[in-house]
């Protein structure tokens, strides 16, 4: 796939290259490609930060993603 950063809590969206160039805002939902031991999956998630404008490419979008665990607040 290109460019891949590990990230705990949130992915990391490259937006140049071969692939498509989404344009995404701020609260967008989009779906997220996971694998988890061997096991590939889609998981929902909500655009938190867009690229910086001034910043050098690629640029990089920062999604939360949900996860259905429950969690102790």
């Amino acid at each position: 796939m290109g460019n891949q950063q590990e990230a705990i809590g949130h992915i990391l969206l490259p937006t140049n290259g071969a692939i498509a160039q989404p344009n995404l805002f701020v609260n967008d939902c989009v779906l997220v490609r996971q694998i988890n031991k061997h096991r590939e999956f889609w998981a929902p998630g909500i655009v938190k930060v867009l690229p910086s404008t001034v910043s050098q490419p690629p640029p990089l979008y920062s999604v939360q993603i949900y996860t259905p665990s429950p969690h102790r607040v």
